[in-house]
């Protein structure tokens, strides 16, 4: 319960940062990145 947690914490610190830096970088498709992410943590 608590890894599940950290990684909850992660993922909202992750997705903040990201959406943060989706203004930037405009080259790379975030929500496909995102989903991936989200889906290769989750598939373990």
């Amino acid at each position: 319960m608590a890894l599940n947690s950290i990684f909850f914490f992660n993922n909202n610190f992750f997705t903040k940062y990201l959406s943060t830096t989706l203004l930037i970088t405009k080259d790379i498709s975030i929500y496909d990145f995102y989903s991936g992410y989200f889906f290769n943590i989750y598939r373990i």
